[in-house]
């Protein structure tokens, strides 16, 4: 079964580190454990608290009602971020051998593309899978941005 690809621990640390919030329904634990929010009996409002059963809780910010919990957004969904709010592009292609010439479908690099500046940044790296690309990928990018206010999308 084809599913979603969460963004990886160190890259979602980036995203707290830098104060961007993207709504998603799984976190890490401040220990890189996996969770997903529980949505049956807790409902997020744009206040940023939560409500249940009446009573009402100050919610984190990154996720699941715990201070220490770190967001887990979709690569895909983070990579749609950076282009709408940062004109920032990220391509996976496959990889390009400068060396030898040879183009092989067995890895993948990325590029990134800078909207304002036209300026691309290419990558050397072979990456055995694709989202292993995009994931370095995101990481590179979001190394090109100041720390953002925090909105929600």
């Amino acid at each position: 079964m084809i599913e979603e690809q969460l963004v990886n621990f160190e890259t979602a640390k980036i995203l707290k580190e830098k104060e961007i919030f993207i709504d998603c329904f799984y976190h890490y634990s401040e220990y890189g454990f996996l969770r997903e929010n529980s949505v049956s009996n807790l409902i997020y409002v744009s206040t940023h608290k939560l409500y249940a059963n009446n009573v009402d809780f100050e919610l984190d910010r990154w996720g699941g009602g715990d201070k220490n919990s770190i967001a887990a957004p979709a690569q895909s969904l983070l990579q749609r971020w950076l282009r709408e709010e940062h004109n920032i592009i990220i391509s996976v292609v496959p990889f390009y051998n400068n060396t030898t010439g040879i183009c092989t479908l067995d890895g993948y690099t990325f590029l990134i593309f800078e909207k304002e500046s036209f300026e691309a940044i290419t990558n050397d790296e072979d990456y055995k899978t694709y989202e292993e690309a995009l994931e370095f990928g995101l990481k590179e990018a979001l190394k090109l941005i100041k720390n953002h206010e925090t909105d929600q999308m």
